[in-house]
């Protein structure tokens, strides 16, 4: 399986650079801090653009500029680098490479119309459409074009949690839903497909989510006089009667909605997530549970790779600086450094005794070394 090290991004129209992201070194867990307009949420969306594009079901998703991707991935198993290029056009043409750096190897090339096949070690030359990417034409674990697979894979299987407020007036219910949706409408149908299809899933879901809220003892079907079928309902000792999921507050669904994306699993293999990105993460929780769903998210970044942003001073102050990606944005150019990887910053959270939150607002934020070039 591949994991993201690092994204890159260039824009441009005819005339002009509409927008330009230096590269972002990515760990396993990942805090996005930043000014509001300094891109935070065009970086979230323009990972929400890659999905689309590669979704085996989706469609080349239409946009205005030509869009230029330059990613990293280390193989989890071999420690092996790939480097993945991707352009899209206006005219929802992509090209593509992909490059084994450990070897230093082409293993595909849309412009030479080259395949590498891993299998044999020899090059390939196919003709194929450009209007998709190349990984939805290829099959899942294909042993001849293992890491074409792996970073539709990869894509697939990464997960958005936007911060619109939950809507319970705009619900999707029924039907066999297995993954929250990113803006959470399906939750309930999902954590109900799973109590009927997936015991064991959801057995996992309901004890960890009783670790946030003690009073909670079980989720189960409930029926409203207007929808057609039951919806997700809470069962609470000490409460006689059922509320559902329309009726509780927007932290509880935020938690569950958290906590459900990280125990999906996806495709014929049954694989966890690959990434889950979470807009403002604290976004409707309190105090305790910001600290409780951190360390959880942590506690499953060895298998997940989490990339979620914040506004909070709690949120920051609940991490450490390492895993901050401080994002700063001049005009259409957006940089976004690691506070451990600067010298100065570095002798402060050695030697000053302040809060988190202090070494951002009273150092970082103010800092000429954060400021965009």
């Amino acid at each position: 399986m591949l994991r993201l090290t690092s994204f890159e991004t260039e824009e441009h129209r005819p005339d002009y650079q509409f927008w330009k992201m230096d590269p972002v070194a990515i760990d396993n867990y990942n805090l996005i801090i930043g000014r509001n307009g300094s891109g935070k949420s065009q970086f979230f969306n323009r990972l929400e653009f890659l999905k689309i594009i590669h979704s085996k079901s989706g469609e080349t998703k239409r946009i205005a500029t030509t869009a230029q991707f330059r990613l990293g991935f280390v193989e989890t198993e071999t420690s092996r680098k790939i480097q993945y290029d991707v352009t899209v056009s206006p005219n929802q043409e992509i090209d593509e490479k992909i490059t084994d750096l450990t070897s230093n190897k082409t293993l595909f090339d849309s412009i030479r119309k080259v395949f590498f096949n891993e299998q044999t070690q020899k090059e390939e030359t196919q003709l194929f459409p450009r209007k998709h990417s190349v990984t939805k034409l290829i099959g899942d674990a294909d042993p001849k074009y293992p890491t074409i697979s792996a970073i539709g894979d990869f894509f697939d299987r990464l997960h958005m949690l936007r911060t619109d407020r939950y809507n319970s007036t705009s619900l999707t219910v029924g039907g066999v839903q297995l993954i929250p949706d990113a803006q959470m409408q399906n939750l309930g149908a999902v954590v109900l497909e799973w109590k009927k299809s997936s015991p064991v899933q959801f057995a996992n879901l309901l004890t960890t989510y009783k670790s946030f809220f003690f009073e909670i003892e079980d989720l189960i079907p409930v029926t409203r006089a207007e929808l057609p079928v039951p919806i997700l309902g809470f069962v609470e000792r000490h409460v006689k009667e059922q509320y559902s999921q329309a009726d509780c507050s927007m932290g509880m669904m935020r938690i569950l909605g958290i906590l459900a994306l990280s125990f999906s699993v996806c495709g014929p293999k049954k694989l966890r997530p690959s990434m889950i990105v979470i807009d403002e993460i604290d976004n409707g929780l309190d105090f305790e549970n910001v600290g409780g769903i951190l360390d959880f998210i942590k506690s499953q970044s060895d298998e997940i790779q989490f990339l979620f942003s914040s506004h909070s001073p709690v949120t920051c102050n609940f991490i450490e600086p390492k895993f901050w990606r401080v994002m700063g944005r001049k005009g259409v150019h957006v940089q976004v450094k690691v506070p451990t990887e600067t010298k100065e910053t570095m002798e402060l959270i050695k030697t000053a005794r302040m809060s988190n939150w202090d070494l951002y607002h009273k150092h970082i934020a103010k800092s000429k070394l954060y400021s965009v070039n």
